[in-house]
């Protein structure tokens, strides 16, 4: 016997709380598969609600494959398919011009999703979540109405963090999940801290490229947030030039933090410029130039260009397939977004497995 009790409101639509209720109760297992729902006339009768706002919930309950329909028959409750739904939280705002890296990084845990067995998954992304902090009115913000929306609509298995700032807001997801759903803690996966590149890589090769090319003199523009037990990019520029027998680096650091690509860029132009008057004052220029973001990159060849000084030779650490126009020969460290995605939904996988107990990702 199915409980039918419901308290039909009058913030949300009526369709969308009947939605609401059989969603909640399909996903969650109080209403088990091969379930017949009661007739159309049944709940009008005992709801006292318009026919229409019964057959367009359960039109959108058939679309998202949780009922079917079954000729002369009647409606019943779908096989469950394992699907998940991952919620992406995004810090900043995919809208940004320089946000390069994380649109590809979006696309490619889409198309990794696609290449699931036996599992599917559905990813929904919520970007522009910095833009959320401190504020009181976060009811004014689109991004967070259709992130309640959904944690009040979707059964989410787990999360992947992209970049969000504070910490407070990191968990403002699963907080929400727990008031709307009564869910205990989700997986969630974060990036830069779960998932480690090597930046000691970039650079420690960097030093080995000079060495190969004559080049000793290095200048570092370093432009990595993260902290500084975690420097591995400076442990591999310092440990290799000393190993190589080369000059220790100069290392400099742009900026603590900037909203958009766009500052960065500017920022490292200043900074290239104030570093290109201390170079013509002491008539010691670099030989490489390293520089640890591309679209930073951008700002130090636009300084060496207005400067017209001879340029050294400049590696960055650049994103793979997104190419820009730097105006001056730029060797690029190239990160994958498609084998960050990649490690990003394997460890979010065995992190729901084990909440789960269940197989949650197979290739």
């Amino acid at each position: 016997m199915i409980d039918l009790q419901i308290d039909i409101q009058t913030a949300d639509p009526v369709h969308v709380q009947i939605e609401r209720f059989f969603r909640r109760r399909i996903q969650t297992g109080q209403i088990p598969p091969s379930t017949r729902l009661p007739s159309t006339d049944e709940m009008v009768r005992l709801w006292r609600v318009k026919r229409a706002s019964i057959s367009q919930a359960m039109s959108q309950l058939a679309l998202e494959g949780l009922i079917e329909r079954k000729s002369k028959r009647g409606t019943f409750v779908k096989a469950r398919d394992d699907r998940a739904v991952i919620g992406v939280l995004i810090g900043p705002s995919l809208n940004d011009e320089s946000e390069y890296f994380n649109r590809a990084l979006v696309k490619a845990l889409h198309a990794q999703i696609l290449q699931f067995k036996e599992v599917r998954w559905t990813c929904f992304e919520y970007d522009g979540l910095n833009e959320l902090e401190g504020k009181t009115n976060k009811q004014d913000f689109p991004v967070y109405r259709r992130l309640v929306h959904d944690l009040q609509n979707y059964s989410f298995k787990g999360f992947i963090d992209i970049e969000v700032d504070s910490k407070a807001l990191r968990h403002w997801g699963t907080k929400a999940l727990r008031e709307l759903n009564g869910e205990p803690n989700l997986p969630t996966v974060k990036m830069w801290d779960d998932v480690k590149l090597d930046f000691h890589r970039f650079t420690s090769e960097s030093v080995k490229t000079a060495v190969q090319q004559g080049l000793k003199k290095i200048v570092y523009l370093r432009t990595l947030n993260i902290s500084e037990n975690e420097a591995r990019d400076v442990e591999g520029l310092i440990d290799t030039a000393k190993e190589q027998n080369l000059p220790a680096p100069e290392i400099h650091r742009i900026g603590n933090w900037w909203p958009n690509g766009t500052l960065l860029e500017r920022l490292t132009c200043e900074k290239t410029l104030s570093l290109i008057d201390q170079w013509q004052q002491s008539g010691q220029y670099p030989d490489l130039l390293l520089i640890s973001d591309d679209i930073a990159t951008r700002g130090a060849t636009l300084a060496l260009i207005q400067k017209a000084v001879h340029p050294p030779k400049i590696i960055t650490l650049a994103n793979e397939g997104i190419e820009h126009h730097y105006g001056l020969p730029v060797t690029r460290h190239e990160l994958s977004p498609n084998a960050l995605a990649r490690e990003l939904l394997e460890i979010l996988g065995k992190r729901m497995n084990r909440h789960i107990g269940t197989g949650a990702l197979r290739h």
